[in-house]
């Protein structure tokens, strides 16, 4: 005798839910990041804006919100590090890796 177990559905249902938790109580709530971390990941959102808006392609191209979610987490310092980051693929790398490691390493210096 078979058992079918039903997952609860994925998709706009729990990505309603994360946005409603973003506006209601930032995106350290809703992503369990640091308070400092949260700083850098809107940092990183603001940069990944602004090379969309050059590029005139949707911000969710350049970076998903997966991978600055990583990067806040991670810091990377290097393009080495970068490039462990999901979703950081070779063309990412060499197209916003040097913006990426920059923005980093100012929110970094910034800290001290």
């Amino acid at each position: 005798e078979a058992v079918l177990i039903v997952a609860p559905a994925r998709g706009r249902a729990n990505k309603a839910t994360r946005q409603q938790r973003i506006r209601e109580h930032g995106a350290h709530a809703a992503l369990n990041l640091e308070d400092d971390e949260e700083l850098l990941f809107e940092k990183l959102r603001k940069l990944r804006l602004k090379l969309a808006r050059d590029q005139k392609v949707a911000a969710y191209m350049i970076f998903t919100d997966v991978s600055l979610y990583a990067i806040a987490r991670e810091q990377p310092e290097t393009l080495e590090e970068l490039e462990e980051i999901p979703g950081i693929g070779a063309r990412k790398l060499e197209d916003y890796g040097e913006y990426v490691i920059d923005a980093v390493l100012e929110w970094k210096d910034g800290k001290r």
